[in-house]
């Protein structure tokens, strides 16, 4: 029978929509560019084991929440996901000078662009910063990441983020680096973020950040609903998160994707919408290996015995300044983090929870200083050896 005049009306209007959604996305990604998708990485699977807590836990003690704060049925979502800003990510393997190295490019719209990138067996790691310059030029700025703030040069891109491969010119005086990588998810992670906003209409809101996955067969299937979790175990994750009567955001920052190791976390933050209470930050780090698809912690990737060494160099690298501002030398000598551990591109970051002045203080080892604590055939111990740092 052939369908009601109303109802063909309302299904293209449908289509059209959904064709309309498409062409959109493709746009905000990068305007005029094509976007296919890397032929999907194998990455081995193993049997399922039990999961293994998060590297770090709640630096604040949870308040007691209202039965209304507590029901996820209370909030909704201020606009739908499709309109909240993502920010796209780009991974990048090849060879830097003619080193083997590694760069990943993000942007939330494409009139501005930021990374990182390394080159294997070398230190430091260097960040990226720039603009889109009319018509088409994109120069971004280098920055080591270490204490000198020093610019060191610039990559004058030649290709568009976004395409097949990077092509660029770093550019430090008169010395001239060729850049070459092409787009790679080879032992790590296609990932995207996306900010969502949440509010019940009375107490505030909750700005939470997720990760997506674009392709989603590129990760272990066990991984899947733990690094992007659906609707419904992103508004748990959220009520679980606020412990006052605040506005909340929690941010995420990937901090480790290469070699089959996975590192992101999540920096809380709560002000207070209530004289009553006070305000609260938290900081939560996650690890896993994506060969054996299981989450891992820190310390398992240590040998034992290494809370004594491991203090003493953190000792060595906090900066002089922070001593007894924001930490005292007693409890750095003495306690391990009390915010916990994270793996970085550059190395092992150790968290510890200082005073509102300070909020949470990070000190950075690298990962050479740190080698001589790792334990043998652990994840990490194949990350380092693949980098040539074992």
């Amino acid at each position: 029978m052939p369908a009601a005049p109303n109802f063909r009306f309302l299904l293209s209007a449908t289509v059209l929509l959904l064709l309309f959604a498409g062409a959109f996305e493709a746009a905000v990604r990068w305007p005029g560019r094509p976007t296919t998708p890397p032929v999907p990485a194998t990455i081995a699977e193993t049997s399922p084991t039990p999961p293994a807590p998060p590297a770090t836990r709640a630096l604040t003690p949870p308040a007691p929440r209202s039965a209304v704060e507590a029901d996820p049925a209370a909030w909704r979502v201020v606009s739908h996901p499709a309109q909240q800003r993502s920010l796209h990510v780009h991974r990048y393997g090849g060879m830097i000078d003619g080193r083997p190295a590694t760069a990943e490019l993000q942007w939330y719209a494409p009139d501005s662009v930021w990374g990182r990138f390394y080159r294997h067996g070398r230190e430091p790691d260097y960040e990226l910063r720039g603009q889109l310059h009319q018509p088409d030029s994109l120069v971004l700025e280098v920055f080591p990441n270490d204490t000198s703030y020093t610019p060191r040069g610039r990559w004058r891109v030649l290709s568009w983020p976004g395409d097949p491969v990077l092509k660029a010119v770093w550019q430090q005086g008169n010395r001239r680096r060729r850049v070459v990588l092409s787009e790679s998810y080879v032992g790590a992670v296609r990932y995207d973020v996306r900010t969502v906003e949440y509010t019940d209409g009375a107490r505030g809101r909750l700005v939470h950040d997720f990760l997506t996955l674009p392709v989603p067969v590129m990760v272990p299937r066990r991984l899947r609903d733990r690094l992007s979790p659906g609707p419904q175990a992103r508004l748990r994750q959220l009520t679980a998160a606020r412990y006052y009567l605040c506005d909340a955001q929690r941010r995420l920052s990937v901090r480790l994707n290469d070699y089959g190791l996975f590192s992101y976390q999540l920096d809380y933050h709560c002000s207070p919408t209530d004289a009553s209470v006070a305000g609260g930050v938290d900081l939560d780090s996650f690890l896993f290996d994506l060969v054996s698809g299981q989450p891992l912690t820190v310390e398992s990737q240590l040998r034992p015995g290494y809370e004594r060494p491991l203090r003493q160099l953190l000792a060595r690298h906090i900066e002089p300044d922070l001593v007894d501002i924001c930490i005292s030398k007693y409890l750095l000598r003495t306690t391990m983090p009390d915010a916990g551990l994270c793996l970085t591109w550059r190395g092992l970051e150790a968290a510890y929870e200082g005073p509102i002045k300070c909020g949470i203080l990070s000190i950075a080892i690298p990962y050479r200083e740190l080698r001589p604590l790792v334990r043998p055939g652990t994840p990490l111990a194949r990350m380092l050896t693949a980098r040539r740092i074992w």
